[in-house]
């Protein structure tokens, strides 16, 4: 929450910008064209950043939007629901039309029944669709997640458990219907898959964790770097996705047998990998299969994001400590983000103002963490990187803010829609630091709270 001399000021500004930005979002048919157009694509990209029914770039993620704004500016309730509620027509009208529909979080059914369940008003609406896509996890979840527990012995993708695809992300939708019996049966089985998921298992003769991901498994452009496959450190892709969930359920009293010593399994194994540099620890982006060195790039390789890098890797950790009890590792956690800030900016290798892997991600991860542990060190971070993007804001844009794209040879802004690489996610960072939600907070999905 903005608490300081320029309060005022950053309050209004942001205020501003809201009323700007959903001005630019108003029309979902202009939001798409835009979202689709030709100029809006990055070389070597086989698909436009937009899939209509997805929390990451689809109309969902503005639905959820227009529902935080009604709740900012009360004289407009009435107009932002409406707005809201256009979106999510949208979404169904897109979900009835695709074939196919995963049961994932950031793009699936259960991305889609987060967005009702944030604009539901407490369950008095959407309740026949939430509960159409509820049954509809639980009939066919367990089959999907028999496969992912058969993959463990023949190969495990990172879209078996991570957070944007797989069971961690889908699991932290069901927490939000933990009461009801099919559901909270459901859950019960992801946990145990997840706890399954962090035993050793023997490979080539070798004693591994149960994660790792065969060369085959990765996608092309990794697979000639990682010719004998790895383990996967980010929040988004990789094991500290089942880490969080795990801790969140423990946190919230949901547990199964085996849950606390997953949890201290998994945390052991990321804080054996933690790197000590001149500012902290931090953690690389993966682990190579191999010897017990990291393969040579990748402890030069790093990110001070959400999706990869210390503030996601950290944040599970700290969720890890107050599920176990465990002050030392929630110090060590509060510790790295607190190193983040130590380092000069142009070396956390971000460049947008996205969620993703950019600033606002790193922003509501340092929101969260000082809401945690009233750490003033970690505020007065918090308060100069929001200042930061506050200046990333351009209104000659098509939406406010654009992802960027970075690459040897150029540099491209991008305009996008969804919570993770879009200006979705960025204003409702935004809005966090003038009116925090602790309840119904849309963070849940990024796995952080």
């Amino acid at each position: 929450m903005i608490t300081t001399d320029n309060a005022t000021t950053q309050y209004d500004r942001i205020l501003h910008m809201m009323r700007l930005i959903s001005e630019k979002l108003a029309d979902p048919d202009l939001v798409k064209s835009i979202c689709t157009s030709e100029k809006n694509r990055i070389e070597h990209q086989n698909d436009f950043i937009w899939d209509e029914i997805s929390l990451a770039s689809g109309y969902p993620s503005a639905s959820i939007l227009f529902g935080r704004l009604s709740t900012i500016f009360p004289h407009d309730e009435n107009q932002f629901n409406r707005v809201a509620h256009h979106f999510f027509l949208k979404t169904q009208e897109a979900m009835r039309n695709t074939e196919g529909v995963s049961l994932s979080l950031w793009s699936g059914l259960s991305g889609i029944g987060f967005a009702a369940y944030l604009l539901s008003n407490d369950g008095k609406k959407y309740r026949k669709l939430i509960n159409q896509i509820n049954e509809i996890l639980v009939r066919y979840g367990h089959i999907h997640l028999q496969k992912a527990k058969e993959n463990i012995r023949t190969g495990v993708y990172f879209q078996d458990y991570d957070v944007i695809s797989g069971w961690s992300g889908i699991g932290r939708y069901l927490l939000l219907f933990s009461d009801i019996p099919d559901v909270r049966g459901l859950l019960n089985d992801v946990l145990e898959y997840l706890i399954l998921l962090s035993n050793d298992k023997m490979e080539k003769g070798c004693s591994i964790p149960g994660w790792y991901i065969p060369a085959e498994h990765l996608p092309s452009h990794q697979q000639e770097i990682y010719a004998k496959g790895y383990f996967n450190l980010g929040l988004a892709h990789g094991i500290p996705g089942p880490l969080a969930l795990l801790a969140i359920a423990y946190n919230q009293n949901i547990r199964v047998s085996g849950q606390k010593e997953a949890i201290e399994r998994y945390s052991k194994w990321i804080l054996n990998w933690k790197i000590e540099s001149d500012f902290g620890v931090r953690w690389p982006l993966v682990v190579s299969y191999g010897e017990a060195n990291l393969h040579e790039d990748d402890n030069q390789k790093n990110r001070e994001a959400w999706c990869y890098g210390s503030p996601g890797v950290a944040r599970s950790l700290w969720l890890a400590g107050k599920a176990l009890g465990d002050i030392s590792l929630q110090t060590l956690a509060t510790d790295a983000f607190i190193a983040i800030f130590k380092k000069p900016i142009e070396n956390w290798s971000i460049y947008s103002p996205s969620i993703c892997h950019g600033y606002a991600g790193l922003l509501k991860l340092t929101h969260q963490m000082y809401l945690d542990t009233g750490n003033t060190e970690l505020f007065t971070c918090y308060r100069n990187l929001l200042e930061d993007i506050l200046e990333k804001f351009d209104p000659s844009s098509a939406f406010g803010f654009q992802d960027v794209y970075r690459d040897s040879k150029t540099t491209k802004y991008l305009d996008y829609l969804g919570i993770l690489d879009g200006v979705t996610g960025i204003a409702m960072t935004l809005l966090d630091a003038i009116a925090p939600q602790k309840t119904m907070d849309w963070g849940m999905c990024l796995l952080i709270k």
